[in-house]
């Protein structure tokens, strides 16, 4: 099987996955809840906010209340039960992905990209 292929088989397999068709349902749910999108779009406000003060050279102090108003918008966003949902399920795929990259590198390179815990977190690279 040409390599090309097989990319696109594997395509077809992420595609297909439990993760991302559950990533997509659920950022779809975000965009159809107004609460959840407005918890997004507040939250990318305080992170803009934060950046500028920091450009800017702001107190310190100030920097930190942005940083705080930050955290407490992120606490709202992991309690509201959509956006928890979206962010759990963007997570799983997230992870997905980054076990494949890690598998891909390691029959490339032959180095893992495995913590130091080595693979008890990983569902496998093939260096087992």
């Amino acid at each position: 099987m040409d390599i090309m292929n097989i990319a696109v088989e594997l395509g077809k397999a992420i595609a297909n996955s439990t993760e991302l068709t559950e990533y997509r349902k659920l950022e779809q749910e975000v965009e159809d809840d107004d609460r959840a999108r407005e918890l997004f779009s507040e939250y990318r406000k305080l992170q803009a906010d934060l950046a500028g003060a920091q450009y800017k050279g702001e107190p310190p102090e100030t920097i930190e209340e942005y940083r705080k108003k930050l955290l407490a918008k992120y606490e709202e966003i992991e309690t509201y039960d959509t956006t928890k949902r979206f962010l759990a399920a963007k997570a799983r795929f997230d992870r997905l992905m980054k076990n494949i990259n890690s598998v891909i590198s390691f029959f490339v390179t032959g180095e893992t990209s495995c913590s130091s815990g080595g693979c008890a977190g990983c569902s496998g690279c093939g260096s087992e």
